[in-house]
């Protein structure tokens, strides 16, 4: 590991410039660091499980990704409750740039799978595709890359990954 990074982890500290948010731990625990940190480890675990579910084609992670494009710093263009109507934040932006066009997927078939996700489901989605634009933009990858990575930040499964869902 490198050391810059093993002494950010050392010192890493919760702090709030959220106040609501910092209420809204301290109703949960005395301290609203300790509360955060577990939350979030929770949260992590609720989003590695649910990438296991994911379904989706290259073309359609892809299709997902232009649609929810993601800057570094600013994190999604979702508001935290557009996240749990996805399908139509895709849709409409599918159909505002021609994404289905683009990467030749039925915009029908895309929008069952996402509205057939669990909100937890939805959650990883959306911290997938949050995850390949950070990782995108830290290197020029071709084409057949970008399809590597958005395996391995979950949301495909590579051809020889067994299917995980429980039916």
């Amino acid at each position: 590991m490198d050391m810059a990074v093993a002494s950010n982890l050392k010192n890493d500290r919760i702090g709030f410039r959220d106040l609501a948010l910092k209420e809204e731990c301290l109703k949960r625990s005395a301290s609203s660091g300790v509360y955060a940190k577990r939350s979030l480890r929770r949260y992590m675990l609720l989003v590695q499980r649910n990438r296991e579910q994911f379904d989706f084609s290259v073309s359609e992670a892809r299709l997902l990704a232009d649609a929810i494009e993601c800057e570094p710093v600013e994190g999604a263009k979702l508001e935290d409750a557009s996240i749990f109507v996805l399908w139509a934040t895709v849709a409409l932006e599918s159909e505002l740039h021609g994404l289905g066009s683009k990467w030749k997927v039925d915009m029908r078939v895309l929008e069952g799978k996402l509205r057939g996700l669990k909100d937890g489901e939805l959650l990883a989605v959306v911290d997938a595709i949050e995850q390949f634009w950070l990782l995108s933009r830290q290197h020029d990858y071709t084409d057949s890359e970008l399809g590597k990575l958005l395996n391995k930040v979950g949301l495909v499964r590579s051809e020889s990954e067994p299917d995980k869902r429980n039916y």
